[in-house]
């Protein structure tokens, strides 16, 4: 796959997408995360995937993200995702903690340079838990609102968690 441009990122982000593969009604627990992946579509056949993680011991600590798959069979890409605080990772924001809500971006800098696409973020107001932070990115996406349920059946529900969780 050829390098994406900024403004190609930005299309891809907010074009129009259908549900081809609804989340399970429960939550996978790995490790110390819960989790739930939703594959869509472009209008024109792109093929992405949302991704949830939220931690199972501090709730506040959660990703919500949209991956670029191409059709190419090269590797995808992390276009876009919020995150609630979390503590040390690939380093991005400055330092290495991150303490307050924030949204990566990917951008044609960072593809260029063969970082991580979505390097780097910035802090955000936009959302501080889960559900503002799930609102926030659904409408960024092109996500449709009329699968809202079926995707996330709890969403008006129980605060920090959107399925149930298998045990």
């Amino acid at each position: 796959m050829a390098v994406l441009t900024d403004q190609q990122i930005a299309e891809l982000i907010a074009c129009p997408k259908i549900v081809t593969d609804a989340a399970r009604k429960a939550m996978r627990v790995e490790g110390a995360h819960q989790r739930a992946d939703i594959k869509l579509e472009s209008l024109d056949g792109k093929q992405f995937a949302i991704f949830v993680r939220q931690s199972t011991v501090f709730a506040e600590n959660f990703s919500i993200g949209l991956r670029y798959v191409p059709q190419d069979g090269s590797d995808s890409v992390i276009l876009f995702r919020c995150n609630g605080p979390h503590g040390p990772s690939g380093g991005s924001l400055s330092g290495s903690h991150h303490p307050h809500p924030h949204i990566h971006t990917a951008t044609e800098t960072n593809l260029m340079d063969g970082a991580r696409a979505e390097r780097g973020g910035i802090v955000t107001q936009e959302f501080s838990e889960i559900h503002g932070a799930t609102s926030y990115f659904l409408d960024q996406i092109g996500f449709p609102n009329d699968q809202l349920q079926k995707c996330f059946p709890k969403s008006r529900q129980t605060p920090f968690t959107f399925f149930e969780v298998e045990s």
